[in-house]
């Protein structure tokens, strides 16, 4: 599937039928917090995930869009 620059990596998943659990949806809350396996994203968070984490390679579907081919663990 192809996602345009400006679609989220939830967005799309949500395209896809995959389930990924979301509540805020500005990258606050961290409920979309998935694996990036493979990748790279633009993610423009407002605090939700800290940057152990991101280190671990985890991002937030929510405030994340892709900029090569993607795969995330769910």
């Amino acid at each position: 599937m192809t996602v345009s620059e400006a679609e989220t990596i939830h967005a799309a998943s949500t395209k896809l039928g995959i389930h990924v659990p979301k509540a805020c949806g500005m990258g606050i809350c961290g409920s979309c917090k998935v694996k990036l396996l493979s990748g790279n994203v633009n993610m423009e968070h407002n605090g939700g995930i800290s940057e152990e984490e991101i280190d671990e390679g985890y991002i937030l579907s929510c405030c994340s869009k892709p900029i090569d081919d993607v795969s995330i663990e769910t």
